[in-house]
């Protein structure tokens, strides 16, 4: 099983190169960034925030969950429909991350960190959609 570095060097495969398609992925890598900076956001919310720190990783892991079954799905038109599901938990991520902002829960730095990820996964995920093709 190929077991991942930190992500500060870049990804660091381990001496067994076999990796499932999605790992390859860097729009995979990109989410899996998103989710571990999601993490750290949701640390220290106060109690009555909690229920939304629950959702963005519930979300965040959609996002990073879908891709993987996309990736390995056969069918074009069901990878397309798992690439959408995830695209929409980025959309949900980025509403969540609005809502702790607004109400001053999170430190702003963080968020914008979660959030510059959350915009750059939206178009490639949305591409990775559209390049699905329907089965002939």
């Amino acid at each position: 099983m190929a077991v991942r570095g930190s992500f500060d060097d870049g990804v660091d495969m381990a001496d067994d190169e076999r990796v499932f398609n999605h790992e390859r992925l860097r729009v995979y890598q990109l989410a899996e960034r998103v989710y571990a900076d999601g993490v750290v956001l949701v640390r220290r919310l106060p109690w009555q925030q909690r229920h939304l720190a629950t959702q963005l990783m519930r979300a965040a892991a959609s996002i990073v969950l879908n891709l993987a079954e996309g990736c390995g799905e056969l069918s074009p038109p069901e990878k397309a429909r798992f690439f959408r599901m995830s695209l929409r938990s980025v959309n949900e991520c980025g509403a969540i991350v609005s809502l702790l902002c607004r109400v001053a829960a999170v430190d702003p730095a963080q968020a914008q960190v979660v959030h510059t990820g959350l915009l750059d996964l939206a178009p490639r995920i949305a591409s990775l959609a559209r390049k699905q093709k329907p089965a002939p």
